[in-house]
């Protein structure tokens, strides 16, 4: 048994990853073609390859039009939140007396971390098979719009834009409407920062980037109403408090923060990584013991403190 389940992985991992295969039909010069599209897993390295076929429905005749290789981690032709039906894609579309062939897809380039993807719109002539490609880069979050009256949306929030070289300007506004379209992928302009909800994405604005490193300083976001997870009860919580101020830090997660003075609460520590960091375990006062806190962590063997009252940073051992 265990032989033929080793035997059967290569067909497993060759076989198209999708149930469905994304595909249009179209006329081209009196004849009735098919363009589907393929993902397919390479069982040696584990990437994938992406196909964009025309089949000539007269004669069965199969020919390729577009492929991406293994210099992209992942692409994959459905976009699991993009409803296909109602954005109509694959399809053909004739710009300027050009049919072009219209899709989506998504990638995860190898030289970006996993956190952060790509939603590509992309338009293939069928005349001189030339691809033009919008590039949406963000990620999946919950998030609090300005838009919006719901507490919190599933979108895709997009960091940047970048088109293929090629892409001249009709084809560009072409492809930002068919992206705006989708109702997924939202600018970082629809955020409602002032929500608490986006607290983290709020620090991160604020501080990431070796920011808070340069000017030696961390911009706390504040807030008038509590943050959710201090309601919360989890296990490896470690909870400081002084005079002033009450610190709850979580197990490889963020470092928050009540004035009673003023009575707000403030991100301390809400740094996005790869392998996020614990300084839960190791946080305490330091020097004066009310504002001062003495921050470490478990992978970064970095020390510092960070001043509650002002946000000065001051690194006491700094990790090479």
């Amino acid at each position: 048994m265990t032989r033929f389940l080793i035997a059967l992985l290569p067909f497993l991992f060759c076989v198209t990853l999708c149930a469905e295969t994304p595909s249009c039909l179209y006329w081209e010069g009196g004849r009735r073609c098919e363009i589907f599209i393929k993902d397919t897993v390479l069982p040696e390295t584990y990437t994938r390859q992406f196909f964009v076929y025309k089949r000539n429905l007269s004669d069965g005749n199969v020919s390729s039009l577009l492929k991406r290789d293994s210099l992209y981690r992942i692409n994959n032709p459905f976009v699991a939140e993009l409803p296909m039906k109602r954005l109509h894609y694959p399809r053909v579309d004739t710009v300027e007396g050009t049919p072009y062939l219209f899709f989506f897809y998504e990638r995860e380039p190898s030289h970006v971390s996993v956190m952060n993807t790509e939603i590509v719109a992309a338009m293939l002539s069928l005349s001189d098979g030339r691809c033009y490609e919008l590039y949406s880069k963000g990620r999946r979050v919950n998030v609090k719009l300005r838009t919006s009256s719901l507490s919190s949306d599933y979108v895709f929030l997009c960091f940047s834009q970048s088109a293929s070289d090629s892409a001249n300007a009709y084809v560009l506004n072409y492809l930002k409407t068919q992206v705006e379209k989708t109702g997924f992928v939202k600018p970082i302009s629809d955020l409602d920062l002032k929500s608490v909800k986006n607290y983290g994405l709020n620090w991160n604005f604020l501080n990431g980037g070796g920011r808070m490193e340069k000017r030696g300083k961390i911009e706390f976001p504040f807030y008038k109403e509590p943050f959710a997870p201090l309601k919360v009860s989890v296990f490896g919580v470690r909870i400081l408090e002084s005079e002033r101020y009450k610190v709850v830090a979580f197990p490889y997660g963020d470092v928050l923060a009540y004035d009673k003075r003023s009575n707000s609460y403030f991100v301390v520590w809400a740094m996005e990584s790869l392998q996020r960091d614990d300084y839960s375990a190791s946080l305490c006062w330091y020097g004066d013991g009310v504002s001062m806190l003495l921050m470490k962590g478990v992978f970064n063997l970095s020390e510092f403190v960070v001043d509650l009252n002002s946000g000065s940073l001051q690194y006491l051992k700094k990790e090479k």
